[in-house]
């Protein structure tokens, strides 16, 4: 279970106290004074990096073949005429409409995404910098 923890002020504190009363408690251990603390803590803030890098990235997800995306649209048909049986008065027509369209877009050669974000977090920018350098 992952634990969120949105203190980061008092998380901190915690930690340095509980490391400084772990190492006043085994202080009878040479460690090598300060200069072993610091490794320590450096080893420490390393380890922590790494996971928290670690866990940010996911995986690429890879295309699917063209087998798998046209077996998906035919179970979104068969959902749709089992609405169609349940529900006469549904109005199914716009989807019917862009379930149609929906083997035509596997062949584009164009990618099509939206940005997102807070309203400081430089869309604008990320936007007309996408404008000027085209991918591809």
């Amino acid at each position: 279970m992952a634990m969120k923890l949105g203190k980061p002020v008092l998380v901190v504190g915690m930690g340095l106290g509980t490391g400084w009363w772990l190492w006043d408690s085994y202080s009878q251990l040479d460690w090598g004074g300060e200069l072993g603390l610091l490794g320590l803590a450096a080893l420490l803030a390393s380890w922590w990096r790494r996971q928290r890098l670690a866990r940010s990235l996911q995986p690429v997800l890879s295309p699917g073949d063209r087998e798998t995306v046209m077996a998906e649209i035919a179970k979104v048909e068969q959902a749709l005429e089992q609405l169609a049986r349940e529900v006469p008065e549904a109005n199914r027509e716009d989807f019917q409409r862009q379930l149609a369209a929906l083997p035509a877009q596997l062949e584009r050669q164009q990618l099509h995404c939206a940005i997102a974000g807070s309203p400081q977090a430089n869309k604008t920018t990320l936007t007309q910098v996408l404008a000027a350098h085209p991918l591809g």
